[in-house]
């Protein structure tokens, strides 16, 4: 659904229902609402990974929508993914090495976890294990398997895993760079290695109007001559 003919405006799917719905009744109801949104003019949806709560029948986020998108083809599929583009695999692992950790940190420093009991909590103790997780990727050495998840390599590795994002049906891709812990200079830089080696090879040849009269001019809400139609 397009908001004045420039924003895009979509909806969250989760699999929330009455108390004591079955699992199968939660995920008949995501994909009624996922129709109705459509129906609606609604042209892109998210979907929620588990965070929060115990229990919450939330997949892979990458299983849901490959179903999400074989079945509404014509919906948005965002996904947002962290990225570094360097000139091997091994020089951007170990980016990712030295720099994410200090996200990972940074996070862990913000919620204070071991100055409160989540645990005692009910109905949050699935915040302990996430801070457990932010905790092991404050170790380097624990940061070389996630970097398999993320678009992070050289631009052939980069290119070849975003690629297979598409495959399963993402086709809105948000890159993460600006994250607490990179300096400004260096999450720069990846985002132009990232528009200057990969982008170009997920983008549609530009068409372009034919030559025509230049004594004409340019009428109003037409592109000059040569100008890119896009």
């Amino acid at each position: 659904m397009a908001a004045g003919g420039n924003v895009e405006i979509g909806c969250v799917l989760a699999a929330a229902g009455a108390p004591g719905a079955s699992d199968h009744e939660l995920y008949q109801g995501l994909l009624a609402d996922c129709a109705l949104f459509r129906e609606l003019g609604f042209g892109t949806v998210w979907v929620l990974e588990h965070h929060f709560s115990d229990y919450f029948p939330a997949p892979d986020p990458a299983v849901q929508i490959s179903h999400l998108a074989g079945r509404f083809p014509e919906l948005g599929y965002p996904i947002m993914i962290d990225c570094i583009v360097a000139d091997t695999d091994d020089e951007a692992v170990r980016e990712a090495c030295r720099y994410k950790p200090r996200f990972m940190q940074a996070q862990i420093d913000h919620y204070a976890p071991h100055a409160t009991n989540w645990a005692g909590t009910p109905g949050y103790q699935a915040w302990q294990r996430i801070f457990a997780g932010l905790e092991q990727r404050t170790r380097p050495e624990n940061i070389v398997p996630w970097c398999e998840r993320q678009l992070i390599g050289s631009a052939p590795t980069v290119r070849r895993k975003l690629q297979r994002y598409l495959d399963i049906g993402f086709n809105h891709i948000i890159l993460h760079f600006s994250t607490p812990g990179i300096p400004v200079d260096v999450r720069r830089g990846w985002a132009a290695r990232f528009a200057a080696d990969v982008a170009p090879h997920f983008r549609p040849p530009a068409a372009t109007l034919p030559a025509a009269d230049p004594s004409a001019g340019t009428a109003a809400g037409r592109p000059a001559v040569g100008e890119t139609v896009r």
